[in-house]
Parts: C-alpha cells; structure tokens; sequence
C-alpha cells in the first residue's frame, strides 16, 4: 500500500487513483519506477510484524506501525500452563490404548511407550516451570521461542 501525501489519502497497488491536478493514474501505476513514484507524492507503507497476541494486545495504524500493549502477565501465564496441560492430555491419549490394554488383559506396556509418555510428562513439568519463572513479557517471550516448549517426538 502507499500514501498520497499532498492528500494523505491510502492506495493498493492495484487501484486507480486520481491526483491533486485532476489526473487518473491506471490500476497499473505500481510497476512505475520508484524515482517516478517518488516524485508523484507517493510513499510506500511498510507494514510492522505483529507482535505475538498472545503475549499483547495489537492493532496495526494507518501508516504501517504497531501499537501495543502488554497483557497482563499473570493472565498470559495461566493461559499457557493449561495450554501445556491440555496438549499433554492430548498427546498422552494417543498411548492410552497400552494401559487400556493392561487393565484390561494384562498385556505389558511396551518400553518405548512408557519412556515416551514419561519424556512427555516431564516436558510438559520444564514448560510450565519455565512459563511460570518468567517475571516480564520479553522473558515470557523468549521462553515461548524456546526450545523447552518442543514436546518429544515419539520414535
């Protein structure tokens, strides 16, 4: 997108527009070099990355810059521990079918199946220990990019 600035008025790439003199420019105005762009009043609106809602509230300005503002941090970490605990759940029920088993006939869980349920468990106990020692939205944001918020993959 792009600003007109003798009139500060927004333009898509692909739409005509008129200028201050009274002159329609076509739909394909957007290939013209950037010297001629330039010299027409045009600037381009470089949009911002979001930040990560789940970490603020967001909303994008006209000229392409973020406001934002953090949520509460206490709220965020509630947030994701029962996010943690119920991707836990999630995984864990896709190997309850062996201890279903064993109740049931008593058929031995196989070894790989209680390591990986295991390794899940104590993922699931670093995410949440390590949500819950974040003191600021940039620490709760590093350890969401972390690598402790990887679960185990099952062999």
């Amino acid at each position: 997108m792009w600003k007109y600035t003798p009139t500060g008025a927004t333009i898509r790439d692909d739409q005509a527009w008129t200028d201050v003199d009274g002159i329609q420019h076509p739909a394909n105005w957007y290939m013209w070099p950037i010297e001629q762009k330039t010299a027409m009043g045009l600037v381009e609106i470089v949009y911002e990355t979001p930040p990560d809602s789940r970490l603020y509230f967001w909303g994008q300005n006209p000229d392409g810059t973020i406001t934002k503002t953090p949520k509460n941090l206490d709220d965020v970490k509630s947030a994701q521990v029962a996010l943690v605990k119920t991707q836990q759940g999630a995984i864990l029920a896709q190997t309850d079918w062996a201890y279903v088993r064993l109740a049931d006939i008593g058929a031995t869980v196989p070894v790989d199946i209680k390591a990986y349920r295991d390794a899940v468990r104590a993922a699931a106990a670093a995410m949440i220990n390590a949500i819950n020692g974040a003191t600021t939205t940039d620490e709760m944001a590093t350890v969401l990019a972390s690598e402790v918020m990887q679960w185990p993959v099952q062999s």
